[in-house]
Protein backbone atom coordinates (compact mmCIF):
# COMPACT_ATOMS: atom_id res chain seq x y z
CA UNK A 1 0.00 0.00 0.00
CA UNK A 2 1.46 3.42 -0.92
CA UNK A 3 2.39 5.58 2.02
CA UNK A 4 0.15 8.56 2.84
CA UNK A 5 2.58 11.12 4.20
CA UNK A 6 1.47 14.33 2.54
CA UNK A 7 -2.15 14.71 1.34
CA UNK A 8 -1.54 17.98 -0.49
CA UNK A 9 -2.03 18.10 -4.25
CA UNK A 10 -1.60 20.81 -6.81
CA UNK A 11 -4.65 21.65 -8.90
CA UNK A 12 -3.06 19.92 -11.89
CA UNK A 13 -2.66 16.67 -9.99
CA UNK A 14 -6.23 16.99 -8.72
CA UNK A 15 -7.44 17.40 -12.31
CA UNK A 16 -5.78 14.13 -13.29
CA UNK A 17 -7.24 12.36 -10.26
CA UNK A 18 -10.68 13.82 -10.98
CA UNK A 19 -10.58 12.65 -14.59
CA UNK A 20 -9.63 9.10 -13.57
CA UNK A 21 -12.49 9.02 -11.06
CA UNK A 22 -14.96 10.42 -13.62
CA UNK A 23 -14.07 7.77 -16.20
CA UNK A 24 -14.31 5.01 -13.61
CA UNK A 25 -17.78 6.13 -12.50
CA UNK A 26 -19.13 6.80 -15.99
CA UNK A 27 -17.49 4.09 -18.09
CA UNK A 28 -16.87 1.51 -15.35
CA UNK A 29 -13.19 1.10 -16.27
CA UNK A 30 -9.92 2.89 -15.57
CA UNK A 31 -8.28 5.01 -18.29
CA UNK A 32 -4.79 4.12 -19.52
CA UNK A 33 -1.99 6.66 -19.30
CA UNK A 34 -2.26 7.27 -23.05
CA UNK A 35 -5.97 8.13 -22.69
CA UNK A 36 -5.29 10.54 -19.83
CA UNK A 37 -2.54 12.15 -21.90
CA UNK A 38 -4.89 12.55 -24.88
CA UNK A 39 -7.58 14.10 -22.67
CA UNK A 40 -5.22 16.78 -21.31
CA UNK A 41 -3.27 17.07 -24.57
CA UNK A 42 -0.03 16.35 -22.72
CA UNK A 43 2.75 13.81 -23.14
CA UNK A 44 2.57 10.38 -21.53
CA UNK A 45 5.76 11.04 -19.48
CA UNK A 46 4.10 14.17 -18.04
CA UNK A 47 1.00 12.21 -17.02
CA UNK A 48 3.23 9.40 -15.77
CA UNK A 49 4.82 11.81 -13.29
CA UNK A 50 1.41 12.99 -12.06
CA UNK A 51 0.15 9.43 -11.60
CA UNK A 52 3.36 8.35 -9.86
CA UNK A 53 2.97 11.19 -7.36
CA UNK A 54 -0.70 10.35 -6.76
CA UNK A 55 0.24 6.73 -6.14
CA UNK A 56 3.04 7.61 -3.73
CA UNK A 57 0.64 9.79 -1.72
CA UNK A 58 -2.00 7.09 -1.50
CA UNK A 59 -4.69 8.53 -3.79
CA UNK A 60 -4.58 5.64 -6.23
CA UNK A 61 -2.90 2.34 -6.93
CA UNK A 62 -1.98 0.68 -10.20
CA UNK A 63 -0.24 -2.42 -11.49
CA UNK A 64 2.90 -1.53 -13.43
CA UNK A 65 2.81 -2.57 -17.08
CA UNK A 66 -0.91 -3.44 -17.05
CA UNK A 67 -3.28 -1.24 -19.02
CA UNK A 68 -6.45 0.07 -17.30
CA UNK A 69 -5.15 -0.95 -13.86
CA UNK A 70 -5.47 2.42 -12.03
CA UNK A 71 -7.76 2.27 -9.01
CA UNK A 72 -8.88 5.21 -6.84
CA UNK A 73 -8.17 4.75 -3.11
CA UNK A 74 -9.26 8.12 -1.69
CA UNK A 75 -12.26 10.31 -2.44
CA UNK A 76 -12.05 13.85 -3.81
CA UNK A 77 -13.29 15.18 -0.48
CA UNK A 78 -10.03 14.00 1.07
CA UNK A 79 -7.94 16.24 -1.15
CA UNK A 80 -6.15 19.22 0.35
CA UNK A 81 -4.74 21.51 -2.30
CA UNK A 82 -1.18 22.69 -2.07
CA UNK A 83 -0.45 26.43 -2.33
CA UNK A 84 -0.68 27.71 -5.87
CA UNK A 85 3.03 28.41 -6.04
CA UNK A 86 3.98 24.91 -4.91
CA UNK A 87 5.94 22.91 -7.47
CA UNK A 88 5.40 19.20 -7.05
CA UNK A 89 6.55 18.09 -10.49
CA UNK A 90 8.89 19.68 -12.99
CA UNK A 91 6.64 19.56 -16.08
CA UNK A 92 3.78 22.09 -16.08
CA UNK A 93 0.59 21.64 -18.10
CA UNK A 94 0.89 24.71 -20.27
CA UNK A 95 2.27 25.88 -23.57
CA UNK A 96 6.00 25.27 -23.84
CA UNK A 97 8.44 28.04 -24.65
CA UNK A 98 10.77 27.67 -27.62
CA UNK A 99 14.50 28.17 -27.73
CA UNK A 100 15.38 31.59 -29.14
CA UNK A 101 18.84 30.22 -29.86
CA UNK A 102 19.79 26.58 -30.34
CA UNK A 103 21.49 25.22 -27.17
CA UNK A 104 24.48 23.96 -29.14
CA UNK A 105 27.02 21.68 -27.48
CA UNK A 106 24.98 21.38 -24.31
CA UNK A 107 23.14 18.60 -22.53
CA UNK A 108 19.81 19.78 -21.17
CA UNK A 109 18.47 18.09 -18.05
CA UNK A 110 14.83 17.44 -18.85
CA UNK A 111 12.20 15.26 -20.48
CA UNK A 112 13.03 14.59 -24.14
CA UNK A 113 9.53 15.22 -25.46
CA UNK A 114 9.15 18.49 -23.59
CA UNK A 115 12.54 19.73 -24.78
CA UNK A 116 11.97 18.60 -28.37
CA UNK A 117 8.93 20.85 -28.56
CA UNK A 118 11.14 23.85 -27.82
CA UNK A 119 13.34 23.32 -30.89
CA UNK A 120 12.56 25.19 -34.11
CA UNK A 121 11.44 23.20 -37.13
CA UNK A 122 14.05 21.90 -39.60
CA UNK A 123 16.97 22.79 -37.33
CA UNK A 124 18.86 19.48 -37.04
CA UNK A 125 20.96 17.58 -39.58
CA UNK A 126 21.36 14.23 -37.84
CA UNK A 127 19.13 12.74 -35.12
CA UNK A 128 20.32 9.69 -33.20
CA UNK A 129 17.66 8.19 -30.95
CA UNK A 130 18.50 5.51 -28.40
CA UNK A 131 15.26 5.40 -26.38
CA UNK A 132 14.34 3.14 -23.47
CA UNK A 133 13.61 -0.25 -25.06
CA UNK A 134 10.60 -1.06 -22.85
CA UNK A 135 12.24 -4.23 -21.55
CA UNK A 136 12.59 -3.29 -17.89
CA UNK A 137 16.13 -1.86 -17.90
CA UNK A 138 16.98 0.48 -15.03
CA UNK A 139 17.54 3.98 -16.43
CA UNK A 140 16.88 5.67 -13.12
CA UNK A 141 13.42 6.95 -14.12
CA UNK A 142 11.17 3.87 -13.85
CA UNK A 143 9.65 4.28 -17.32
CA UNK A 144 11.14 1.30 -19.19
CA UNK A 145 8.28 -1.11 -18.63
CA UNK A 146 4.95 -0.04 -20.09
CA UNK A 147 1.99 -1.66 -21.74
CA UNK A 148 2.90 -1.96 -25.44
CA UNK A 149 0.17 0.40 -26.63
CA UNK A 150 1.29 3.08 -24.19
CA UNK A 151 4.92 2.64 -25.20
CA UNK A 152 4.16 2.93 -28.92
CA UNK A 153 1.94 5.98 -28.30
CA UNK A 154 4.77 7.64 -26.36
CA UNK A 155 7.26 6.80 -29.13
CA UNK A 156 4.94 8.28 -31.77
CA UNK A 157 5.06 11.60 -29.94
CA UNK A 158 8.84 11.96 -30.00
CA UNK A 159 9.06 10.48 -33.50
CA UNK A 160 6.74 13.21 -34.82
CA UNK A 161 8.75 15.89 -33.03
CA UNK A 162 12.00 14.51 -34.44
CA UNK A 163 10.54 14.57 -37.95
CA UNK A 164 9.49 18.18 -37.40
CA UNK A 165 12.95 19.35 -36.33
CA UNK A 166 14.83 17.33 -38.97
CA UNK A 167 16.13 19.26 -41.97
CA UNK A 168 14.87 18.28 -45.45
CA UNK A 169 18.22 16.60 -46.18
CA UNK A 170 18.62 15.22 -42.67
CA UNK A 171 18.74 11.65 -41.40
CA UNK A 172 17.33 10.01 -38.28
CA UNK A 173 18.68 6.81 -36.72
CA UNK A 174 16.58 4.92 -34.15
CA UNK A 175 18.08 2.06 -32.13
CA UNK A 176 16.05 -0.84 -30.82
CA UNK A 177 15.37 -4.54 -30.81
CA UNK A 178 13.66 -5.69 -34.00
CA UNK A 179 10.52 -6.84 -32.17
CA UNK A 180 10.07 -3.29 -30.83
CA UNK A 181 11.11 -1.37 -33.95
CA UNK A 182 8.64 -3.41 -36.00
CA UNK A 183 5.86 -1.54 -34.19
CA UNK A 184 7.57 1.83 -34.57
CA UNK A 185 8.56 1.53 -38.23
CA UNK A 186 4.95 1.72 -39.42
CA UNK A 187 4.53 4.96 -37.46
CA UNK A 188 7.33 6.75 -39.36
CA UNK A 189 5.95 8.40 -42.53
CA UNK A 190 9.39 8.75 -44.13
CA UNK A 191 11.73 6.86 -46.42
CA UNK A 192 13.32 4.07 -44.38
CA UNK A 193 16.06 1.46 -44.45
CA UNK A 194 16.77 -1.21 -41.87
CA UNK A 195 20.35 -1.36 -40.59
CA UNK A 196 21.80 -4.08 -38.38
CA UNK A 197 24.39 -3.59 -35.66
CA UNK A 198 25.95 -7.05 -35.34
CA UNK A 199 27.92 -7.57 -32.15
CA UNK A 200 29.93 -10.72 -31.60
CA UNK A 201 30.80 -10.52 -27.91
CA UNK A 202 27.49 -10.00 -26.13
CA UNK A 203 26.85 -11.98 -22.96
CA UNK A 204 24.35 -14.82 -23.27
CA UNK A 205 20.98 -13.67 -21.94
CA UNK A 206 19.16 -17.00 -22.01
CA UNK A 207 20.12 -20.59 -22.70
CA UNK A 208 16.58 -21.57 -23.64
CA UNK A 209 16.02 -19.59 -26.84
CA UNK A 210 17.68 -18.03 -29.88
CA UNK A 211 20.65 -15.97 -28.76
CA UNK A 212 20.56 -12.29 -29.66
CA UNK A 213 23.60 -11.13 -31.63
CA UNK A 214 22.37 -7.86 -33.08
CA UNK A 215 20.30 -4.75 -32.58
CA UNK A 216 18.34 -3.05 -35.31
CA UNK A 217 18.60 0.56 -36.43
CA UNK A 218 15.93 2.37 -38.44
CA UNK A 219 17.51 4.84 -40.86
CA UNK A 220 14.87 7.38 -41.96
CA UNK A 221 15.05 10.46 -44.17
CA UNK A 222 12.74 13.00 -45.82
CA UNK A 223 14.02 13.81 -49.31
CA UNK A 224 17.63 13.66 -50.50
CA UNK A 225 19.75 12.92 -47.43
CA UNK A 226 23.41 13.67 -47.02
CA UNK A 227 25.31 10.41 -47.41
CA UNK A 228 29.10 10.44 -47.16
CA UNK A 229 29.74 6.99 -48.55
CA UNK A 230 33.49 7.43 -49.01
CA UNK A 231 33.90 8.46 -45.37
CA UNK A 232 32.37 5.24 -44.04
CA UNK A 233 33.77 2.67 -46.44
CA UNK A 234 34.68 -0.70 -44.98
CA UNK A 235 37.57 -3.13 -45.45
CA UNK A 236 37.16 -5.48 -48.38
CA UNK A 237 36.33 -9.10 -47.74
CA UNK A 238 39.11 -11.64 -48.08
CA UNK A 239 37.72 -12.70 -51.43
CA UNK A 240 38.42 -9.25 -52.83
CA UNK A 241 41.80 -8.59 -51.24
CA UNK A 242 43.70 -9.63 -54.35
CA UNK A 243 42.33 -6.56 -56.08
CA UNK A 244 42.42 -4.07 -53.23
CA UNK A 245 44.23 -0.74 -52.99
CA UNK A 246 43.31 0.46 -56.46
CA UNK A 247 44.08 -2.75 -58.33
CA UNK A 248 41.63 -4.60 -60.53
CA UNK A 249 39.93 -7.92 -60.02
CA UNK A 250 38.15 -10.06 -62.55
CA UNK A 251 34.57 -10.94 -61.94
CA UNK A 252 33.26 -14.37 -61.03
CA UNK A 253 34.16 -16.96 -63.63
CA UNK A 254 31.44 -17.28 -66.24
CA UNK A 255 29.83 -13.90 -65.43
CA UNK A 256 29.79 -11.51 -68.38
CA UNK A 257 28.15 -8.16 -69.01
CA UNK A 258 25.39 -7.68 -71.60
CA UNK A 259 27.95 -6.77 -74.28
CA UNK A 260 29.73 -10.10 -73.85
CA UNK A 261 32.85 -8.77 -72.12
CA UNK A 262 34.18 -10.24 -68.91
CA UNK A 263 33.41 -8.20 -65.78
CA UNK A 264 36.34 -6.26 -64.28
CA UNK A 265 36.11 -4.61 -60.83
CA UNK A 266 38.27 -1.68 -59.75
CA UNK A 267 39.00 -1.67 -56.04
CA UNK A 268 38.62 1.61 -54.17
CA UNK A 269 41.58 2.60 -52.02
CA UNK A 270 39.21 3.47 -49.18
CA UNK A 271 37.57 0.05 -49.11
CA UNK A 272 34.18 -1.36 -50.01
CA UNK A 273 30.94 0.58 -50.00
CA UNK A 274 29.26 0.60 -46.58
CA UNK A 275 26.93 -2.32 -45.92
CA UNK A 276 23.72 -2.37 -43.94
CA UNK A 277 25.21 -4.85 -41.45
CA UNK A 278 27.67 -3.06 -39.17
CA UNK A 279 30.01 -5.28 -37.16
CA UNK A 280 31.26 -3.55 -34.02
CA UNK A 281 31.65 -5.25 -30.61
CA UNK A 282 29.23 -4.31 -27.86
CA UNK A 283 30.48 -2.83 -24.60
CA UNK A 284 30.42 -6.15 -22.81
CA UNK A 285 33.14 -7.82 -20.76
CA UNK A 286 36.48 -6.25 -21.57
CA UNK A 287 35.42 -4.67 -24.84
CA UNK A 288 35.05 -0.94 -24.88
CA UNK A 289 36.23 -0.47 -21.32
CA UNK A 290 38.02 2.69 -22.37
CA UNK A 291 34.64 4.39 -22.84
CA UNK A 292 32.36 2.92 -20.18
CA UNK A 293 32.32 5.63 -17.51
CA UNK A 294 30.66 4.74 -14.22
CA UNK A 295 29.08 6.27 -11.13
CA UNK A 296 30.32 5.17 -7.72
CA UNK A 297 27.35 5.64 -5.42
CA UNK A 298 29.59 4.89 -2.44
CA UNK A 299 32.01 7.71 -3.25
CA UNK A 300 29.27 9.88 -4.79
CA UNK A 301 31.30 10.73 -7.87
CA UNK A 302 31.90 9.80 -11.52
CA UNK A 303 35.09 8.10 -12.61
CA UNK A 304 37.02 7.15 -15.72
CA UNK A 305 36.62 3.56 -16.95
CA UNK A 306 40.13 2.47 -15.95
CA UNK A 307 39.53 3.57 -12.36
CA UNK A 308 37.00 0.81 -11.76
CA UNK A 309 39.64 -1.38 -10.08
CA UNK A 310 39.93 1.23 -7.31
CA UNK A 311 36.25 0.84 -6.39
CA UNK A 312 35.90 -2.90 -5.92
CA UNK A 313 33.10 -3.70 -3.50
CA UNK A 314 31.51 -0.27 -3.95
CA UNK A 315 28.00 0.45 -5.21
CA UNK A 316 28.70 0.93 -8.92
CA UNK A 317 26.20 2.11 -11.54
CA UNK A 318 26.71 1.92 -15.31
CA UNK A 319 24.32 2.75 -18.11
CA UNK A 320 22.65 -0.53 -19.14
CA UNK A 321 22.58 0.06 -22.92
CA UNK A 322 25.52 2.32 -23.76
CA UNK A 323 26.44 2.22 -27.45
CA UNK A 324 30.04 1.93 -28.70
CA UNK A 325 31.77 5.19 -29.53
CA UNK A 326 32.89 3.88 -32.95
CA UNK A 327 29.34 2.90 -33.88
CA UNK A 328 28.10 6.38 -32.98
CA UNK A 329 30.88 7.96 -35.06
CA UNK A 330 30.07 5.84 -38.09
CA UNK A 331 26.37 6.71 -38.12
CA UNK A 332 26.92 10.42 -37.53
CA UNK A 333 29.76 10.67 -40.05
CA UNK A 334 27.66 8.99 -42.73
CA UNK A 335 24.99 11.72 -42.61
CA UNK A 336 26.73 14.90 -41.41
CA UNK A 337 27.29 17.99 -43.57
CA UNK A 338 30.89 19.04 -44.14
CA UNK A 339 30.71 21.74 -41.48
CA UNK A 340 28.41 23.34 -38.91
CA UNK A 341 26.17 20.30 -38.64
CA UNK A 342 23.76 19.86 -35.72
CA UNK A 343 23.43 16.39 -34.19
CA UNK A 344 20.37 15.94 -31.97
CA UNK A 345 20.40 13.26 -29.27
CA UNK A 346 17.00 13.14 -27.48
CA UNK A 347 18.09 10.42 -25.02
CA UNK A 348 21.72 11.13 -24.16
CA UNK A 349 22.41 8.36 -21.68
CA UNK A 350 26.14 8.44 -21.03
CA UNK A 351 26.88 10.59 -24.06
CA UNK A 352 28.38 8.32 -26.75
CA UNK A 353 26.57 10.12 -29.57
CA UNK A 354 27.34 13.62 -28.26
CA UNK A 355 30.98 12.66 -27.74
CA UNK A 356 31.13 11.27 -31.28
CA UNK A 357 29.63 14.47 -32.70
CA UNK A 358 32.27 16.51 -30.88
CA UNK A 359 35.07 14.26 -32.14
CA UNK A 360 33.81 14.74 -35.69
CA UNK A 361 33.76 18.53 -35.35
CA UNK A 362 29.96 18.75 -35.38
CA UNK A 363 27.63 20.54 -32.96
CA UNK A 364 25.35 18.52 -30.72
CA UNK A 365 22.19 19.06 -28.67
CA UNK A 366 21.36 16.51 -26.00
CA UNK A 367 18.44 15.86 -23.66
CA UNK A 368 18.60 13.57 -20.63
CA UNK A 369 16.17 13.14 -17.76
CA UNK A 370 18.57 11.39 -15.35
CA UNK A 371 20.90 13.90 -13.60
CA UNK A 372 23.52 11.22 -12.90
CA UNK A 373 23.73 10.39 -16.60
CA UNK A 374 24.06 14.08 -17.45
CA UNK A 375 27.12 14.32 -15.21
CA UNK A 376 28.56 11.12 -16.65
CA UNK A 377 28.01 12.27 -20.24
CA UNK A 378 29.64 15.63 -19.58
CA UNK A 379 32.73 13.86 -18.20
CA UNK A 380 32.86 11.60 -21.24
CA UNK A 381 32.47 14.49 -23.68
CA UNK A 382 35.12 16.57 -21.91
CA UNK A 383 37.60 13.74 -22.45
CA UNK A 384 37.11 13.78 -26.24
CA UNK A 385 39.36 15.72 -28.59
CA UNK A 386 38.06 17.25 -31.80
CA UNK A 387 39.34 15.84 -35.09
CA UNK A 388 39.52 18.93 -37.35
CA UNK A 389 39.96 17.03 -40.63
CA UNK A 390 37.01 14.86 -41.58
CA UNK A 391 36.38 15.55 -45.24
Amino acid sequence: MPSVLNPQLTKKQARVLGYVRKVQEKENYSPALSEIADHFNRSIPTIHQHVDYLERKGYLIRQKGVKHSIRILRTMSDIAFAPAEATIISVPIKEEVTYKKLPLNKIILGDALIELRKLPSESCDVIVVDPPYNIGKDFGNNIDRRELGEYVAWCKEWINECIRVMKPNGTMFIYGFSEILAHLSVEIPLNKRWLIWHYTNKNVASLNFWQRSHESIICAWKDKPVFNRDEVREPYTEGFLSGAAGKTRKGTAGRFSSNGKETIYNAHAGGALPRDVIKIPALAGGAGMNERWFICKTCKNIYKPRELKNHLGHNIEKHPTQKPFELSKKLILSASPKKDGVVLVPFVGTGSECAAAKALGQNYIGFEINPDYVKMAEKFIDSIKINPKLF
